[in-house]
């Protein structure tokens, strides 16, 4: 991956053009975010990997910052989470509920509100219990309820 070793990593997992992304604003966060650290920080923006190498890049980061205009449920948030990975996310779509409760994870609607969390999580070295939470979304867990309910109304 070529990351540098001493400075602390930030994904942003869209191409930089998208507009709805809104690159533009991960910028202003993490620049923002880096006069409040000791430590280098970059924002790295991957795109066009293969899927089954997300997970390194995930797993490698210091945080997923999302700072999109519009989501509706981020798979990208899905994905940190079932690495532990911190997210750092804009007030869109389900990542309120989906973070709610979580350690490391922060939702903001104003730049300072994303530059607070970013600085949260970055001096800490712990890791969200994501994996748990993302765990009810499986399909697995999913089909169980879904079975589950099946036989509810079966039985009467």
């Amino acid at each position: 991956m070529g990351w540098d070793a001493e400075s602390r990593h930030v994904l942003f997992p869209y191409p930089r053009e998208r507009e709805v992304k809104n690159y533009p604003r991960a910028e202003r966060v993490v620049d923002a975010a880096r006069e409040y650290l000791d430590t280098p920080v970059t924002l790295h923006s991957v795109t066009g990997v293969p899927h089954a190498e997300m997970p390194t890049y995930l797993n490698a980061a210091d945080a997923l910052l999302l700072t999109s205009n519009h989501e509706g449920s981020p798979n990208a948030v899905k994905e940190a989470l079932a690495c532990n990975l911190p997210v750092v996310a804009t007030d869109v779509g389900d990542v309120r509920t989906r973070l709610d409760g979580l350690a490391q994870a922060h939702v903001g609607r104003s730049d300072a509100e994303l530059v607070d969390g970013l600085v949260a999580v970055l001096r800490s070295d712990e890791r969200p219990r994501g994996r748990e939470r993302v765990r009810e979304i499986s399909r697995q867990h999913t089909g169980e309820q879904l079975l589950a309910l099946y036989r509810e109304v079966v039985d009467g």
